[in-house]
């Protein structure tokens, strides 16, 4: 993406750059790098002065941003490792205020039955109180009769008729009844003092207990205080939280758009022909792996299987768009199927009419631009298939009007041309990694099997695997030599 007229230092908007430089010819790299004046070097500086100071800029801008997301990420992971300890902290507080709560409610049950059992001893002392009384009275009753008994003289009992017996008897039964009255009344005082006792004890334990309940619900108000104390922290930790998260991710978005605007700057000056030599063809693929992050290894293989770098790009020209025949380029005999003169379900126009649309605009001859041949096959004895592939990354009209406009903007170029290698190994690279290349063998063979249009796993895939292989070797050749 171009980053028009502003300066690659001026996207800065955090404003983090002051203060680190790297000298160059006198100058620093936040002056020199700025795009207007890379676009004044340009035309000022030979290619190579040039391409070193481009790929000066690109070092410093790469290891700024390294600086500056590695701060952002720390600062970041800080304010994380706070928010977790903040939300420990607060799921601590909250166990504990929910032990307190379940304490209170058990005292608080507690006291509640004390209550009632010390409604049931002040019953019962009241109760004992009553036949105390009661005792008290039965025996003052016999103690009076006792004491009359106690007045008469021998004679007059013996004088008053009453058999001896009878008399005997009375004294035995007052004095049983006396000794049973006094026992009654001993065992009410003993209940009263007894139940007395207990609600005394009663009546402290409750006092204790609602002496607890008191201090855990003053314990629950500090906590819950910590507690909001601990919660506006959190909320205030989880929005500096977001506000670093988006600083980092304005950070990498800049890092993507100024070091792609670098790293597209250096492959716009990649200078490939039109057929190109192994050395060529690496150097443009680690070009374009650094722009897209596609496997080198990997694009190389599917350029060589489609077109042999580029040596290859079709033996047919087209000469009817109705029917889209057309003749073999070496021997000028007629052609069938070259290009398909009908719109598929996915297409907005048929193949032969993008064809030709793509070669006035780049101002070619469209019976005179190299296309692939149909390679006959047949189903049930019907034909099947058609040619009409474009250039090294062999890309059919309708998919490379998709890719091209990505190209131009990426290149900076008014017109992709398929039969220009850099715009086609872009193109190419551009479509593996939407078709899921990833790096990865199983993402690679699903990509290449899209790319042919066969099913995943096919034999085209593993061939490709195979070469991808063999590349790498010649990339760390050519790595080698040049460093």
């Amino acid at each position: 993406m171009s980053i028009g007229s502003k300066s690659l230092i001026g996207l800065l908007s955090i404003g983090l750059i002051a203060g680190f430089s790297w000298p160059v010819s006198g100058q620093n790299l936040a002056e020199i790098c700025q795009e207007s004046n890379l676009d004044a070097q340009e035309s000022q500086l030979s290619r190579t002065d040039y391409e070193n100071l481009v790929r000066q800029c690109l070092a410093y801008y790469e290891e700024y941003y390294r600086q500056k997301e590695a701060e952002g990420e720390q600062i970041l992971k800080e304010t994380q490792d706070r928010r977790q300890t903040l939300q420990s902290e607060l799921s601590s507080l909250q166990s504990r205020i929910g032990r307190l709560e379940a304490d209170i409610r058990r005292s608080s049950l507690t006291v509640k039955d004390l209550q009632i059992q010390l409604q049931h001893t002040q019953e019962s002392i009241e109760v004992a109180q009553r036949q105390i009384t009661d005792y008290r009275s039965a025996l003052i009753e016999i103690l009076q009769l006792a004491y009359e008994q106690s007045r008469r003289s021998p004679v007059e009992i013996i004088l008053s008729g009453q058999p001896l017996s009878d008399i005997f008897g009375d004294l035995a039964v007052m004095d049983n009844l006396n000794m049973r009255a006094e026992e009654l009344l001993q065992e009410a005082i003993d209940l009263e003092i007894y139940l007395v006792s207990q609600r005394e004890k009663m009546a402290e334990e409750k006092e204790s207990i609602e002496t607890e309940i008191y201090v855990q619900a003053v314990q629950k108000e500090n906590l819950q205080s910590t507690k909001q104390e601990k919660d506006v922290l959190l909320t205030r930790t989880r929005g500096e939280e977001a506000v670093y998260q988006q600083q980092l991710a304005e950070i990498k978005e800049q890092a993507q758009e100024v070091v792609g605007e670098l790293k597209s700057r250096l492959f716009r000056m990649i200078d490939s022909a039109q057929e190109i030599t192994e050395y060529e063809a690496v150097k443009l693929a680690l070009a374009v792996a650094d722009v897209t992050g596609i496997s080198p290894s990997f694009l190389l293989a599917i350029i060589e299987q489609e077109s042999a770098l580029g040596r290859n790009v079709g033996g047919c020209y087209l000469k009817d768009p109705k029917d889209g025949s057309g003749v073999f380029i070496k021997s000028g005999n007629s052609a069938q199927r070259v290009m398909n003169p009908r719109a598929r379900s996915w297409e907005r126009n048929p193949n032969t009419t993008d064809f030709i649309a793509i070669t006035e605009q780049l101002g070619l001859d469209w019976r005179q631009a190299p296309i692939s041949c149909w390679i006959p096959a047949y189903r049930s004895g019907v034909p099947w298939g058609w040619g009409g592939a474009m250039g090294p990354a062999q890309f059919i009209p309708s998919t490379w009007l998709i890719y091209s406009y990505r190209v131009e903007q990426t290149l900076g170029v008014a017109v992709a041309d398929p039969w220009q290698p850099q715009h086609a190994f872009l193109a190419a690279a551009l479509y593996l990694r939407d078709e899921g290349a990833d790096g990865t063998t199983r993402g690679h063979l699903n990509a290449a099997s899209r790319y042919y249009g066969v099913d995943i796993g096919s034999a085209y895939a593993r061939s490709v695997i195979d070469r991808a292989t063999k590349w790498e070797q010649r990339i760390l050749s050519v790595q080698q030599a040049e460093s």
